[in-house]
């Protein structure tokens, strides 16, 4: 939350994704520090069939609780993100080298 201009923009974000009586001051998370594959395997699907690996386990058998997942992304990454569902956290890094991103682990299980 800390990244954010205001925790009311935090809020806001996440209103729209919680179902009303479910919206709370913060959200579990975890987040990708480092996912890369080798220049061999890009373009080949073999990323995207990582993330829905990783999203599968928070799916299947969770005993974690998150409801997202979040990542740094690196310019050069942002439309493979995109491709996999995630959405920009805020448009206010969009210059920068890193956008933020999210998946809302919510929308697989609805």
């Amino acid at each position: 939350m800390s990244d954010f201009e205001s925790k009311r923009r935090f809020r806001r974000l996440f209103a729209d994704t919680m179902p009303a009586g479910k919206q709370y001051k913060s959200y579990p998370a975890v987040k990708i520090g480092r996912l890369g594959v080798h220049t061999d395997f890009q373009s080949t699907g073999f990323g995207g069939q990582l993330l829905n690996y990783i999203k599968g386990m928070f799916i299947y058998n969770n005993r974690t609780g998150c409801q997202y997942i979040t990542v740094d992304a690196y310019s050069r990454s942002l439309r493979f993100y995109e491709k996999n569902g995630f959405r920009y956290f805020t448009d206010s890094d969009s210059q920068s080298d890193t956008r933020q991103m999210y998946f809302s682990l919510v929308d697989l299980v609805n």
